[in-house]
């Protein structure tokens, strides 16, 4: 008899897992309608212009909506593939060269231990 460790079916289910319906549900609803979706995002990737008219007075107010550039950065991601984002944070752009693995492990070990001391 086995006195600790995983058992199967044991612990929290995953999120994915308790969520798969509502998830196959909201894609459906995406699925469905992507059409009207990439064209009000191409809408507001371009500028939309507006109208309300005030029901008191009945005085129109037409204004335009300026570009919103996270639409057209979202439909320029999903045509041509995301920009690789690159980050230097503990190098100030020098080439990190590793002879070894473990030169690698020191290096790794001083960056968690300089972490650490920073108090990050």
């Amino acid at each position: 008899m086995a006195l600790g460790g995983a058992r199967p079916g044991a612990g929290r289910p995953r999120t994915k897992d308790v969520y798969a319906a509502d998830i196959r549900a909201a894609e459906q609803k995406i699925k469905d309608r992507l059409p009207e979706i990439v064209d009000a995002q191409i809408e507001l990737a371009l500028g939309v212009r507006v109208e309300e008219v005030d029901p008191k007075t009945g005085h129109a107010f037409v204004y335009k909506k300026p570009p919103d550039h996270k639409a057209g950065e979202a439909l320029m991601n999903r045509i041509m593939g995301k920009v690789t984002d690159q980050v230097d944070v503990t190098s100030d752009g020098e080439p990190i060269t590793f002879n070894s693995e473990s030169e690698r492990l020191s290096a790794l070990a001083a960056f968690i231990d300089s972490i650490r001391n920073s108090g990050a």
